[in-house]
């Protein structure tokens, strides 16, 4: 189904669209003159109307904030849907809450916030205030300390459901040099912001994209320049997202004789028809064998990936991918649910119904499963 929205200055349209995919996450947005969501944002207020339905709200502080809430307000009235997290899209709510609490706030004060800044419901702002008290024991002990993250914008092929910047790195190979050369440019360039400051480098990460494409010498010339203008010397943790088809035992070595010293593995299932589906490119017993190199080649951390909330996924086989994954003595598992995010193959795949979101209910049990093993 199409909603057609009619909104007069195109400055906000993302800010429009992000509430509007919070309730028609799979309908097909349009911005259009004659929509019949129209949202007209004046001098003073912002304006949201539909067929006989009407709301006003003045522009305060922050107007992007208020478009927000004038939008998820209505649009709740309108759908009769609640949504508990409010107008928050697009980031960690945790780190508002422990904003907060770093600033003395009470938990009821915290709780007040979220509702009335954020729309949020109670039990999504006490859950924020639990998570941040966790992060506050082991992350960001030290604010002189920092990270950095070189993202590769190179993959070997794009997975169905994937939303990142990333092009195939066959027929793009001229690219990565200029790109690389272009991460170490800006490395240099925070050098003076970095030493004002005090700072010190903790930890390196390679993301992605697949930087498990690049080669030794794209590496090498990355660390160089680490190494230059920072120092390497306080840096604790250093970290390759890979791919598990990637790690055949001369990759690993290679891997083996760089500052290298943890590996994130990009996993997703054990189950090879659904692996196929995504366009994966492993299978789980290449998944299970990268990990057994991975421990044959010195690496002592190591971390895998999961997705739950795939098409068919049952609790059976969700059970079965968390036996397997615990099964590997791995030091770090990582779990998201699936997003079906607009442009992806999946997600036309699922406006065409050629597969099924799993239902809230499954989601939740999921999730459950995943927290008691």
């Amino acid at each position: 189904m199409e909603i057609k929205i009619a909104l007069n200055d195109h400055k906000y349209r993302y800010d429009v669209y992000q509430m509007f995919n919070i309730y028609f996450a799979l309908d097909e947005l349009k911005f259009v003159e004659d929509g019949e969501y129209i949202i007209n944002i004046e001098e003073d207020k912002i304006v949201f109307a539909f067929k006989e339905y009407c709301k006003e709200r003045l522009i305060g502080e922050n107007i992007k904030e208020d478009i927000k809430k004038v939008v998820f307000e209505s649009l709740k009235d309108i759908t009769g849907e609640e949504y508990p997290w409010g107008i928050l899209v697009g980031i960690r709510p945790s780190k508002i809450a422990l904003k907060y609490l770093n600033k003395g706030k009470s938990n009821e004060e915290i709780i007040d916030i979220f509702k009335e800044k954020h729309l949020a419901a109670r039990e999504k702002a006490e859950l924020c205030i639990e998570v941040a008290k966790a992060e506050e024991s082991f992350v960001n002990k030290d604010e002189k300390k920092i990270a950095i993250y070189v993202g590769m914008a190179f993959c070997p092929t794009r997975c169905f459901y994937c939303s990142f910047a990333a092009n195939p790195i066959m027929g793009n190979k001229k690219m990565v040099n200029p790109y690389l050369e272009a991460i170490t440019k800006e490395i240099r360039a925070m050098k003076e912001y970095v030493n004002l400051k005090g700072l010190a480098i903790e930890s390196v990460y390679f993301g992605g994209g697949t930087p498990s494409q690049l080669d030794e010498k794209d590496f090498r010339k990355v660390f160089d320049t680490v190494r230059r203008i920072y120092g390497m010397e306080n840096c604790h943790e250093i970290t390759l997202e890979a791919n598990p088809d990637d790690l055949c035992p001369e990759y690993l070595q290679m891997l083996s004789e760089l500052p290298f010293n943890r590996i994130s593995m990009g996993i997703q299932t054990f189950d090879d028809t659904t692996l196929k589906l995504l366009k994966r490119r492993h299978n789980a017993a290449q998944a299970i064998r990268a990990v057994e190199l991975c421990r044959a080649h010195g690496f002592r951390n190591i971390s895998i990936d999961l997705i739950y909330g795939l098409p068919g996924e049952t609790t059976e086989r969700w059970e079965k991918d968390l036996q397997q994954a615990i099964a590997l003595d791995v030091e770090h598992i990582s779990a998201y649910h699936l997003i079906y995010e607009e442009g992806t193959p999946i997600y036309k795949m699922l406006q065409k119904h050629q597969v099924e979101e799993v239902d809230e209910d499954s989601s939740v049990r999921f999730f459950t499963l995943l927290i008691d093993r």
